[in-house]
């Protein structure tokens, strides 16, 4: 399973990410390639990639405070409720992610699919 820190499907508050949306488009790639590889050569392994969004905690902790930086917004009330904005279900926990990670590990028949997570985000 490719392992990814964060990730996003959408352009959030003007942040323009070529080097990352660039990265991200790679493990994309990268893990419907891998997964037919192993598929092909019968080794019993199965690769998928997830791909959350925000999270609190960890990085969540800080993107608001480096959204103020950028001068994006003047402060972190509002750049906590611009990025809710673009969450219909609003950030998400650790364990989201984790019950995500669960469903992917104990799916047998999936491969090379990428499951995100992101509140809705990539929905809008």
């Amino acid at each position: 399973m490719a392992r990814r820190t964060y990730s996003e499907h959408c352009f959030y508050c003007g942040f323009r990410r070529l080097k990352s949306d660039a990265a991200k488009g790679g493990v994309r790639l990268l893990t419907k390639a891998a997964a037919i590889e192993c598929a092909n050569l019968r080794h019993g392994i199965r690769v998928n990639s997830i791909h959350p969004a925000v999270v609190k905690g960890g990085f969540g902790d800080t993107v608001f405070s480096d959204m103020v930086k950028a001068g994006l917004v003047p402060d972190e009330a509002t750049a906590e409720a611009a990025l809710n904005s673009f969450h219909p279900m609003g950030l998400g926990e650790p364990g989201d992610v984790a019950e995500g990670v669960c469903y992917v590990a104990s799916a047998k028949w999936m491969n090379g699919a990428e499951l995100v997570l992101d509140g809705g985000a990539s929905a809008q």
